[in-house]
């Protein structure tokens, strides 16, 4: 099957671009729009990468230019397109990922499930979860289950109803039959409760002899996401032999960046250290790659000065740089550069790396 084609057809025609209704649902206008402008670009070039500049994106689609960055990163992870960026200037080239594309699009989800489900959120019907919500979701929550209100109920009135509506029990139930609850506001600590703090629930059990205080970790959600990516960095880069406890020493010194892990991965390969996580911690704990040698800065080629201050330079920054460079130039102009001007540009931008790369090696 040719998803490219079909993607091309249905989205995109000589004179019209297509926002699908099921796309917009379930990732907003924005992304939506972005992924039909991209489908339409790619009509234009041969093979299965093209390049797109984020001033064209802004001009074409009317996204803001502070909100292209932040999008394109959704579009990524959710997988439907990813980015390399390459070439001067510098320029983000886009592989459409069609197959995921069109099986969004072909789904048996209806556009009003997809759409209450960006807003609200995958939620099990729990009286906690439902007390969690913000008042907006639980209106669209109730509208979406047919829970009738006028619109200026109070949260704990919209609370009541839905609860009421969907029939839910006082307090979940275990196997063995306690009755638990979330207590959230204890402040005697006579009768043996312990005090209450913010980031503290209590569990209570049904005949109250026993409290048990749950802390909660604010940080829990973003530590697994952590430790997931951080094993697929190592893979990626040939570890191997590493436990729980190496993964949490490198959590720990690196102070949970995994940005500065990437950067002793960099420091590693131009030092010609061994690949092993061991080196990896010590390295991390002492801070080696942190420590600036004095460098000759007059045998350095401009080549290798443009090329190590791409290497840590982050896209948006580099995408700002640019934005800099077409305001300058003026949009239009830069959208559609000539030789003469594609030399001014690179000139401009390998001028602002070799003089971070000397300011760096020089301390100042």
């Amino acid at each position: 099957m040719n998803y490219k084609n079909i993607l091309q057809n249905t989205l995109s025609q000589e004179a019209t671009l297509m926002v699908n209704k099921k796309l917009m649902a379930k990732y907003g206008l924005e992304l939506a729009s972005l992924v039909a402008y991209l489908i339409d670009q790619e009509r234009y070039y041969d093979g299965e990468e093209f390049y797109c500049r984020d001033t064209s994106i802004k001009l074409y689609t009317g996204i803001n230019i502070d909100r292209i960055s932040t999008i394109k990163k959704i579009g990524v992870e959710k997988g439907l397109f990813k980015i390399v960026r390459k070439g001067m200037p510098i320029s983000s080239y886009y592989y459409i990922n069609h197959k995921v594309i069109l099986e969004e699009i072909s789904s048996d989800d209806s556009v009003s499930d997809l759409a209450y489900g960006r807003e609200v959120g995958d939620v099990e019907f729990t009286r906690e979860n439902i007390l969690k919500m913000s008042r907006d979701n639980i209106r669209l929550l109730s509208r979406k289950l047919g829970v009738k209100y006028s619109g200026k109920e109070k949260k704990s009135t919209l609370v009541t109803n839905l609860i009421d509506f969907l029939q839910l029990p006082e307090n979940p139930v275990t196997n063995d039959g306690e009755i638990l609850s979330l207590v959230t506001d204890i402040s005697v600590t006579s009768d043996g409760y312990i005090p209450l703090n913010k980031e503290t629930k209590y569990l209570e059990t049904k005949n109250k002899e026993t409290v048990v205080a749950i802390e909660q970790d604010p940080a829990a959600a973003s530590d697994e996401t952590f430790l997931k990516n951080l094993k697929e960095l190592l893979i990626k880069n040939n570890f191997q032999n590493y436990n729980s406890q190496t993964l949490k020493n490198i959590k720990e010194f690196s102070n949970g960046n995994l940005n500065e892990v990437e950067k002793v991965l960099e420091f590693m390969k131009l030092k010609n250290k061994a690949i092993n996580s061991k080196i990896l911690v010590a390295i991390l704990k002492d801070g080696d790659h942190k420590v600036v040698e004095p460098v000759d800065l007059k045998k350095v080629t401009r080549a290798d000065k443009v090329a190590h201050m791409l290497k840590i330079t982050a896209q948006d920054e580099v995408d700002d740089l640019c934005d800099q460079l077409a305001k300058s130039f003026g949009y239009e102009r830069y959208n559609n550069l000539n030789k003469t001007d594609e030399n001014i540009v690179n000139i401009a931008l390998e001028n602002i790396f070799c003089k971070r790369y000397n300011k760096l090696h020089r301390g100042n």
